[in-house]
């Protein structure tokens, strides 16, 4: 019964995180940390104009750390809430929980688990969304994207 509530408890985690976007929220910090690097980096800006750009990624990148930790914190809260209403019922000690719950076969166990449920909610978004294209972007590695910014940062690469 334990393992079953920790296993919930994990569902709860990944639900609320899926829920929240926190994907979306993840790439969008890379993207505002990369937009400014890249903006840092050009030698035809202006200073002037550097500081700008980079106070307002500053200012994005501080709200995004909030929004980030309060989307961490519901989804421990959720699976929290799972683990200890198990208990409250009586259906196992806390104390039994969290052996299991930090033993390495769980650890290891839950882990793949989860990471395999993320996927397949993805994968089967991703084929649900098929057959519209309509503002999709194409989806570049984080590699791939970083080379292209690299190889076009300047005239003189390019060429």
């Amino acid at each position: 019964m334990t393992v079953a509530f920790l296993v919930a408890g994990l569902v709860a985690f990944v639900a609320v995180l899926k829920l929240f976007r926190i994907v979306v929220i993840s790439r969008d910090i890379l993207g505002t940390a990369q937009g400014a690097l890249r903006v840092m980096t050009d030698p035809d800006i202006l200073e002037e104009e550097k500081e700008t750009a980079v106070r307002h990624a500053s200012g994005r990148l501080l709200g995004r750390f909030f929004l980030i930790g309060a989307v961490s914190i519901a989804a421990l809260a959720a699976a929290a809430a799972v683990v200890w209403s198990g208990s409250a019922v009586g259906f196992y000690d806390l104390g039994e929980a969290g052996r299991v719950a930090t033993g390495w076969p769980f650890i290891l166990l839950s882990s793949a688990g989860a990471i395999a449920a993320w996927y397949a909610v993805d994968r089967r978004a991703g084929a649900a969304a098929e057959g519209d294209d309509s503002g999709r972007e194409v989806p570049y590695s984080t590699l791939d994207k970083a080379l292209h910014n690299l190889a076009f940062a300047s005239p003189e690469r390019q060429r």
